[in-house]
């Protein structure tokens, strides 16, 4: 979102190379009268702050033959109708200042009838949007970062995608602050959590390789305190589900072949009066495996078994 419509306009469409693809409620024959259109509109709700919305959709170089400027329009009006920005003026503008095809969204906030539209944390829902169109279309996956000519960036700009790389490569997989720390520092590479003066609460975390450090947020949004302390709890959770999936897995079977039973033969009379007391105490790790005399679990559970 942008505080200004002349700057957000002059920067969309006098870009080198930058291409008017379509237009509502916007006279396009002048910069000047864009500018006029959007303002106009922008009066019915004299109290927004913010006063245009920028949205960019880029895609990977690999699908260029599949984008004629007639697709890139369809495609962005698509996204804006299933991300509620509607009944409103919009600009698409195509920029060629990249290999990648790409096109600029600009709209107004305010609709026809005076109301704010609602676009706010919306990035969640714009992801889901994104991964729906790619997987409809059959898009390749355009992973911005990676698409960057990297040898032509300075050392600091160079140091800023590396730990990109490391860091978001470690979250995949970490468990806990302390884990991500960990393997981190294995990579030459520190953390260090901002923390508010008086109650000590985490504001932010940066990361450090060599003489440059970056907050979190500035490598990646993805990579700022909250999300990456949402990313492990998910890891966490993750793996706790796989291991009590794990656990769950054909339990009599299991069990039996720690109460080393005879092969082909299975329990029966008894244990149909409490068919769940075996693997709920495999669940529990009430024995281990070994001989079946060696374990006072396993002698309290014979009781119940016959062969």
């Amino acid at each position: 979102m942008s505080k200004s419509i002349a700057a957000s306009v002059n920067y969309v469409v006098n870009k080198p190379r930058a291409r008017v693809l379509a237009a509502e409620g916007l006279r396009t024959d002048s910069v000047a009268h864009i500018i006029q259109d959007f303002s106009l509109l922008s009066k019915l709700n004299p109290a927004l702050e913010n006063k245009a919305g920028h949205i960019s959709l880029s895609w990977s170089r690999q699908d260029r033959e599949k984008l004629p400027p007639g697709v890139m329009v369809d495609r962005a009006r698509e996204y804006m109708e299933k991300l509620g920005i509607r009944n409103t003026q919009y600009l698409i503008v195509e920029h060629r200042d990249t290999q990648n095809p790409h096109v600029h969204l600009l709209y107004n906030p305010v609709d026809y009838t005076g109301r704010r539209i609602p676009v706010d944390f919306q990035l969640p829902r714009s992801m889901r949007v994104i991964e729906g169109m790619i997987q409809r279309y059959g898009y390749h996956l355009h992973r911005g970062k990676e698409a960057v000519n990297r040898q032509r960036l300075n050392p600091a700009e160079t140091a800023r995608f590396e730990l990109h790389d490391a860091v978001r490569g470690v979250a995949l997989g970490a468990k806990s602050w302390e884990e991500l720390q960990a393997r981190l520092q294995r990579q030459g590479i520190s953390l260090r959590f901002k923390r508010e003066s008086q109650s000590g609460q985490v504001l932010g975390v940066s990361f450090k390789m060599g003489k440059y450090s970056f907050k979190g947020s500035t490598l990646d949004p993805g990579l700022g305190y909250g999300r990456l302390s949402r990313q492990l709890e998910r890891n966490l959770e993750a793996r706790l589900q796989a291991l009590r999936a794990g656990t769950r897995q054909q339990p009599l079977a299991r069990a039996a072949s720690l109460l080393q039973l005879p092969p082909g033969r299975r329990p029966y009379g008894e244990l149909r009066l409490d068919h769940q007391a075996l693997p709920r105490a495999f669940r529990q790790g009430v024995w281990k495996p070994g001989p079946l005399m060696e374990n006072k679990a396993q002698l309290k559970l014979k009781s119940v078994w016959k062969w």
